[in-house]
């Protein structure tokens, strides 16, 4: 199945973008570039720890930028005075922030350390002091050694954003025990700075197979370290929960906060693999997924997949309901059977009536049968991404577009 992505996980790059907004108006004062001698990006150390720095000019004309820790990753806020009033032969101060305690774009009120730089960027030497003391004992100062390496102009895509380039050239990958379910041996590929991990196939299937499959998962896996990295927070869970001869499912829940969103973020994704040819596998195209045009689909049905799915999910509220002493018990359910305007047996969403049918529907096989996740929910229902029910592989046989082997 092609890979699936909540709404929540198709915002990433624009979340991203979010967290350079600031930094793209910059564009429109090109001047600013050139205004500070400052402006580039720097590589050295502070004290023993190896940094990468980049420092521009934003919207305001006031210097500002951010560095990591090669060995953790994560964005430091700096902030500077304005560029005007940067003056030849006096040292620069600027303070350190942590993104997670500053306003978007805004300088925080109590930064966690002060650098002090030459009066000339063509020196290397300078001073970090931690402003806020650890445990109650002040840090010694640590010396900084920095290195110009080029010019720098923020982008809003990392594959062209030098600085960013230089972080994700940081990722490692570290093999460690993985597991078994039924023919598929894994083992686990790990990045330690971020603990993202993805699997990597050892046995199940062809070996060219396998192959296209760890190539995806690999692929993938380094995106998502790429969202830690550039993230505030950020959760990610993979599982593998279904594989046989024929196919192998893996599913994702992850969530996530960038600096200057408004709220965090979350979503569910899936992916099945055909163990036969490494490529993924659709499963909607395999089923009845629409009736005669124009018409209300009647639950009863059992010759249409959406039909299975919905009645499951009426059931499943109607016994919710019986038994909760919370409404949000069922809220997962109330959203699904709203969408697509289910009353009385019937529903009339114009999607359930026109081929070819609900297309935001993520599918994977289980034990049981065949999970049926309609992927609807906006961003403040983002926890019941992934909800689903399970229709027995009994009854889906009987919504099949042609006969085929099923799990």
């Amino acid at each position: 199945m092609t890979p699936r992505r909540s709404f929540a996980c198709q915002l990433l790059p624009h979340t991203l973008t979010a967290l350079l907004t600031a930094v793209l108006t910059a564009v429109s004062a090109t001047q600013a570039w050139a205004a500070t001698p400052w402006a580039g990006l720097y590589q050295g150390q502070i004290g023993t720890r190896h940094v990468t720095v980049a420092l521009y000019p934003d919207e305001q004309q006031r210097l500002t930028g951010r560095y990591f820790d090669e060995a953790v990753g994560r964005d430091r806020l700096l902030w500077g005075p304005a560029v005007q009033a940067i003056q030849p032969g006096q040292p620069l101060v600027l303070d350190e922030c942590d993104p997670s305690e500053a306003l978007p774009f805004e300088p925080c009120e109590s930064p966690a350390a002060r650098w002090t730089l030459p009066d000339s960027p063509a020196r290397t030497g300078g001073q970090w002091k931690a402003r806020q003391p650890k445990d109650g004992h002040p840090l010694p100062s640590e010396g900084i050694q920095l290195r110009r390496v080029s010019g720098y102009t923020p982008s809003a895509s990392a594959l062209n954003d030098p600085y960013e380039q230089a972080r994700f050239k940081g990722i490692r990958a570290e093999t460690r025990p993985g597991g078994q379910m039924g023919p598929a041996h894994w083992q686990t590929l790990l990045d330690p700075r971020s603990d993202v991990r993805t699997v990597q196939l050892t046995a199940g299937g062809t070996p060219q197979a396998r192959q296209r499959i760890n190539a995806q998962l690999q692929q993938q896996w380094r995106e998502r370290v790429r969202d830690w990295l550039t993230a505030v927070d950020f959760t990610d869970d993979q599982q593998v929960v279904f594989a046989n001869p024929r196919w192998l499912t893996v599913t994702r829940t992850y969530g996530f906060y960038f600096a200057g969103a408004a709220h965090p973020a979350g979503g569910f994704e899936v992916n099945t693999f055909d163990l036969r040819t490494g490529q993924p596998h659709r499963w909607a195209p395999m089923f009845r997924m629409v009736g005669q045009p124009g018409e209300r689909l009647d639950l009863q049905r059992t010759d249409l997949l959406p039909a299975l799915a919905l009645k499951a999910f009426a059931a499943r509220k109607a016994d919710q309901a019986g038994q909760a002493a919370d409404p949000d018990d069922t809220a997962c359910e109330d959203l699904v059977l709203e969408r697509y305007a289910c009353e009385r047996g019937q529903c009339s969403a114009p999607d359930l009536a026109h081929a070819p049918g609900p297309q935001d529907w993520l599918m994977w096989p289980t034990g049981q049968g065949l999970a049926v996740s309609p992927d609807i929910y906006p961003e403040a229902a983002r926890s019941c991404r992934g909800h689903h029910v399970v229709l027995p592989w009994t009854e889906v046989r009987a919504t099949l577009v042609k006969k085929q082997p099923l799990p």
